[in-house]
């Protein structure tokens, strides 16, 4: 057999068991996974939720659970407070704060008392989370929205080619001498 031949023949087979014989080597979203994972991030999927007239838009949102109901929470990278929709709020008989004035309207608040965010429960870091109550009909109802103070937090990172929200514990990213295994044993307001 020529040398031209057995070439052709060897560049077929890798073009046809190509994908197989690298299977080994981690692809690019597999190796930023395993860096996150490894830094102590939790992948969080990322869903889609569509709204307006024929569900003609979309955002990116996360799975939650929160006071044994579950709802997708929008996620909004901008600055800003973490919302909760009014209907939720009121269906999860969450106590509201008082009204106040903010960006030109009236803002209710309202403690969350934890979430779980796909596989990543708040509540082991935090006795709480607070929110806006906020009437999201014009989004198309969502549960409410995951604001950049809760991703700042978080640390968050979006991978959005492999559809995941990443997570990491606040203590990991806290100075390195706070780091250990804490546990939230109560929380006291106002001194």
């Amino acid at each position: 057999m020529s040398l031209r031949v057995r070439l052709l023949l060897i560049a077929l087979s890798g073009a046809l068991l190509g994908p197989t014989a690298r299977a080994a080597d981690p692809a690019p979203a597999d190796a930023r996974r395993a860096a996150l994972l490894k830094a102590g991030y939790v992948a969080v999927p990322l869903v889609h939720h569509t709204f307006g007239p024929g569900g003609g838009a979309s955002l990116f949102a996360v799975e939650c659970a929160l006071g044994g109901e579950k709802a997708k929470f929008v996620l909004n990278t901008e600055p800003g407070h973490s919302q909760i929709d009014a209907k939720l709020a009121k269906k999860l008989k969450l106590e509201l704060g008082e009204a106040k004035r903010a960006d030109g309207g009236v803002v209710r608040t309202a403690d969350l008392g934890g979430l779980v965010i796909g596989g990543y429960d708040t509540r082991k870091d935090f006795g709480t989370l607070g929110a806006e109550v906020e009437d999201q009909s014009a989004l198309g109802g969502p549960g409410g929205v995951l604001g950049r103070d809760v991703l700042d937090v978080y640390a968050a990172v979006i991978d959005f080619p492999a559809r995941t929200l990443y997570l990491r514990p606040p203590l990991l990213t806290a100075w390195p001498k706070l780091a250990g295994k804490w546990e939230v044993t109560g929380r006291q307001e106002d001194g």
